[in-house]
């Protein structure tokens, strides 16, 4: 399958490097004495979890994707994943404050970037 660029909030981000999509329920599960699980979701259906992972970024790469994730502080926004389609995203934990870069250098005596962003579907 082809992969192309992925967008979030009209940023149009780097080729990611490592790329996950998963499904999950959203809510809990209690188990009383009696040993019957009691399910509260908070949705019927299943919501997408996406996890995208960038390897040697350079320093305007890793601006686009801080201007994207900028605009994921207080409010959710469409993206396009790699592999096609859409659905409107927000963080993975509301309480994220710090988008983590790690870096390697590169010839020149430049860095390079690395991150992982995680988003979940709304």
């Amino acid at each position: 399958m082809a992969i192309s660029a992925p967008i979030l909030a009209g940023y149009t981000l780097a080729h990611v490097s490592g790329y996950e999509d998963s499904t999950e329920f959203r809510g809990g599960v209690l188990r009383p004495a009696s040993g019957a699980p009691i399910f509260q979701n908070v949705h019927a259906g299943v919501k997408k979890v996406f996890r995208l992972e960038w390897a040697g970024l350079t320093d305007a790469q890793k601006a686009t994707v801080i201007s994207a994730w900028t605009a994921l502080a207080e409010a959710s926004a469409s993206f396009t994943p790699p592999t096609g389609g859409s659905a409107v995203t927000v963080k993975r934990s509301p309480d994220q404050t710090a988008l983590r870069w790690r870096s390697t250098a590169a010839s020149g005596g430049r860095l390079l970037w690395e991150t992982t962003l995680e988003l979940v579907e709304v």
